[in-house]
């Protein structure tokens, strides 16, 4: 008897205790894909784990486990592997590619970019500060869009930016974001306060789920998913067929964003498995059933 694992609509990052960031996932797709595999009788249980308020599986087979953020997702999903050693694993959750690192005030963040690059005096830090903060920090959502959004301060002299290496970049940016957190202006009960201003949210990424599958299930027949926004057919292929072969899926099931806010009857999946094949379905339902009956004629 089978065991499937499907992970299945959104993940939530707290920005503060009241405020998150999240995405469109609703789990509408995965909780079909658990109602299909439990129609066939050689699957015994489904653990489901979900994004907080994710459709549900309409199945007595199912195993419901709420992971709302990444790392909770992270700690269920090796869990859940460990505990019933899955025979296949679909991960169709919207995951989070960033998360929370730091809420600093604006102001805050320019002295710390501009102290980095080691440019000016406390003096100059102030100045600059109240003429750059509109132009430069409201703009930048990322502690690399930072980095970038700075390379013009190497020379407060000069005001001619410095060239640098993407490594160079890449520890300014790690540098920023470690002071950032330093300079975390969310208080002790975890909540940006009220007078804070105009604050900035600084990202950071969040840890990859994918990569962990065959480790954690090396028999299991891994099925991924890639979401690309209004993307040329080849490339999105072209895409699924790089994450396939990264994290060692058996199949990825590829879909365009504009499909998938149309409607249940509107998404497009591609289907692709390792040797290349394609195969297409139209409407939430015929998807369930091509990845259910694929991974069976896997199993063969």
């Amino acid at each position: 008897m089978k065991t499937i694992l499907i992970t299945a609509g959104g993940t939530s990052e707290p920005i503060d205790n009241i405020r998150s960031i999240t995405n469109t996932g609703t789990g509408a797709l995965g909780s079909l894909i658990a109602d299909e595999f439990a129609r066939r009788r050689n699957v015994e249980r489904i653990v489901y784990i979900h994004g907080k308020n994710a459709v549900l599986p309409k199945t007595q087979k199912a195993v419901c486990i709420e992971a709302a953020s990444t790392d909770a997702l992270q700690k269920a999903v090796r869990e859940a592997c460990a505990q019933y050693a899955p025979d296949a694993i679909i991960h169709s959750m919207a995951v989070s590619d960033y998360r929370t690192g730091a809420v600093v005030k604006a102001e805050d963040l320019l002295k710390i970019a501009l102290k980095i690059a080691g440019t000016a005096s406390q003096d100059e830090l102030d100045k600059l500060a109240s003429q750059v903060i509109e132009e430069r920090i409201s703009k930048a959502s990322t502690a690399e869009e930072l980095a970038k959004a700075y390379d013009y301060l190497p020379d407060v002299q000069t005001g001619k930016p410095a060239a640098k290496t993407a490594k160079a970049k890449q520890s300014e940016a790690e540098a920023l974001l470690k002071l950032a957190k330093k300079a975390d202006l969310r208080d002790k009960y975890n909540k940006i306060p009220s007078s804070a201003g105009n604050p900035v949210i600084l990202l950071e990424p969040t840890p990859k789920i994918i990569p962990e599958l065959r480790q954690l299930a090396p028999d299991a027949i891994i099925v991924g998913f890639k979401l690309l926004d209004e993307v040329p057919h080849d490339e999105l292929l072209s895409v699924a067929k790089k994450l396939m072969e990264k994290n060692d899926c058996d199949f990825v099931l590829a879909n365009d964003y504009q499909t998938v806010q149309g409607g249940a009857q509107s998404h497009v999946g591609h289907l692709m498995a390792r040797g290349g094949k394609v195969e297409t379905f139209t409407g939430k339902p015929e998807i369930a059933k091509g990845i259910a009956a694929a991974v069976a004629a896997a199993w063969k």
